[in-house]
């Protein structure tokens, strides 16, 4: 495994990607295409940070950021991506799901959540749904974040040292660390049956943050098959002065936020 980017070249990389985001993004809106990211993985593998970065500098009207609804429980329902259609793009977007129908087959049943028959069903079923659903013409990448034991067990024992990042930590969370094992044996399950040819899995190791970010962002991009959109350039217009007038005494005595800093 090659050495973590140091920061500069980190930050160098990443404008790099995200100008390709935004280059990605422009002809998503002008050919009308629909795409899902799927990101899945350990509770500690920073997905949170991954969803934040791909939104910096994306219009969240087209990448649409979700990360599911503890209501969502699609193991009580025969449908398991149905809780989730409503978060599917229309088209000129791109849905960015931080939790999918997978939760299903993964956190659900290692937390006794999804019966041995729901779990079996869902395996069967998903890779007929997700076919479905390419055909439909939505690009799907799946993606699962992947972080070792010693890692995960670092993060959150530092969150649950820092007050600022307690929250962090759920019960959930604690549980699936608790059954670690029961948890990639469920992962395991789910790439046997899933990882098809026109649903493929990609796993992103997270143990460093920059240098798996930097992989998950190329990788997306890499999905789609998107070309630069030449659009006419944006000029900023002049103001109306036929129009002005003292605008800030017109608020001068209102409420104002104390300067405080």
């Amino acid at each position: 495994m090659s050495s973590p980017p140091k920061r500069k070249p980190f930050d160098a990389e990443l404008h790099r990607l995200q100008l390709e985001l935004c280059r990605l993004q422009e002809w998503v809106v002008l050919s009308r295409q629909r795409g899902v990211i799927v990101l899945e993985g350990r509770f500690s593998g920073d997905k949170d940070h991954l969803l934040r970065t791909l939104a910096q500098c994306t219009d969240p009207r087209i990448f649409r950021v979700t990360s599911g609804s503890a209501e969502d429980n699609a193991a009580e329902t025969e449908n398991h991506m149905q809780p989730f259609a409503r978060y599917f793009p229309a088209a000129g977007e791109i849905a960015m799901l931080g939790e999918s129908w997978y939760r299903s087959a993964t956190v659900d049943f290692v937390l006794g959540l999804c019966t041995h028959e729901q779990h079996l069903q869902f395996l069967k079923a998903c890779p007929l749904a997700e076919q479905l659903l390419v055909d439909a013409g939505v690009r799907l990448v799946k993606l699962w974040i992947e972080v070792g034991p010693e890692e995960e067990e670092r993060r959150m024992t530092e969150c649950l040292a820092d007050p600022l990042r307690r929250w962090q930590v759920t019960p959930r969370g604690l549980e699936l660390h608790r059954r670690w094992y029961d948890h990639s044996r469920a992962r395991d399950l789910v790439f046997e049956h899933t990882d098809t040819r026109h649903a493929p899995w990609h796993i992103v190791h997270m143990d460093d943050v920059r240098s798996g970010t930097l992989n998950a962002i190329s990788h997306i991009v890499s999905q789609f098959p998107y070309e630069p959109v030449h659009r006419a350039a944006l000029k900023l217009p002049a103001r109306l002065e036929a129009r002005a007038y003292d605008d800030y005494r017109s608020i001068a005595e209102r409420r104002t936020v104390p300067d405080l800093y």
